[in-house]
């Protein structure tokens, strides 16, 4: 399944692969894609409602013309959740998705949490998203989904960087402790978002101790520091995808030492976030 990319299982029984395939803010996304997939042999693309391209991944999808099993998709909706899975299926040209989260929590707020999920459930149960989850969602939001939640969120897509891991680790924790699984949006922050800070030389000397790249790095300490989470990138470069995949399917895993180094480092830099207004802490 996936022409053989890595996986793991959600809570709910299905698979995912470890590594996804951001689509936000891409100038041709059909393009973007394409290459992806072809050249890299991603398999996982991550998709959102918000990012207004999601007509142009439909395209894109229907010239690959590929076996629609091999393709995991993930969407992101930010109105009522019926309303917009619907318009999300006729943009991709799909029957259904295979991960469908509440982007945000503030988004369905005037439903209020518990409903929106209940609606959630039901869009499951109805086989249009076979999995489903949430995204920026603080301890609190899932408290108060979980109340009234029939299916525990498959999955929690958060921002997890060493430059905001401490006030994230208490989330991440408690997900674990209920099943459920962290994707990782913004993993290269330290290199794309906050150069110059304290994480950089302890990220250059790790990787020139195992030879690998800087991305690779803190792409690897981002999957393990989430108990082995899902981690999202969003290369428009091949190589450097394949290089991606390579950490995380195939580089032996941080010492210890190495992972408390960059945690270390991250700790004792300015706390900051690439989208600090989605979520407070």
């Amino acid at each position: 399944m996936f022409q053989g990319r890595k996986t793991i299982q959600l809570n709910d029984g299905n698979i995912i692969p470890i590594l996804g395939y951001g689509t936000a803010k891409k100038p041709d996304v059909a393009a973007a894609i394409t290459m992806a997939i072809t050249e890299a042999d991603m398999r996982h693309l991550d998709c959102a409602e918000r990012y207004n391209n999601e007509v142009g991944i439909g395209k894109g999808l229907k010239k690959l013309d590929g076996d629609r099993s091999e393709l995991f998709v993930t969407s992101k909706l930010e109105r009522e959740p019926r309303i917009a899975l619907t318009d999300t299926l006729e943009s991709l040209g799909l029957n259904y998705v295979d991960l469908y989260l509440i982007h945000n929590p503030n988004f369905v707020k005037h439903l209020g949490l518990g409903k929106a999920w209940q609606e959630m459930e039901t869009l499951q149960a109805e086989g249009k998203a076979r999995s489903i989850g949430v995204s920026n969602y603080r301890i609190s939001d899932l408290e108060e989904t979980l109340k009234t939640a029939r299916v525990i969120p498959a999955v929690n897509q958060i921002e997890v960087q060493p430059y905001m891991i401490g006030a994230g680790l208490p989330l991440i924790e408690y997900c674990k402790a209920k099943g459920i699984t962290i994707a990782v949006f913004s993993a290269l922050a330290p290199l794309t978002h906050f150069p110059g800070g304290p994480v950089d030389p302890v990220v250059r000397e790790i990787a020139a101790q195992i030879g690998s790249t800087e991305d690779q790095v803190l792409l690897k300490w981002a999957h393990q520091v989430t108990c082995g989470g899902i981690v999202l990138t969003t290369s428009l470069r091949s190589e450097r995808l394949r290089g991606q995949i390579h950490a995380l399917e195939e580089m032996e895993p941080l010492s210890e030492s190495q992972m408390q180094s960059i945690t270390s480092a991250g700790r004792s830099g300015k706390h900051q976030r690439v989208y600090d207004g989605w979520m407070d802490t």
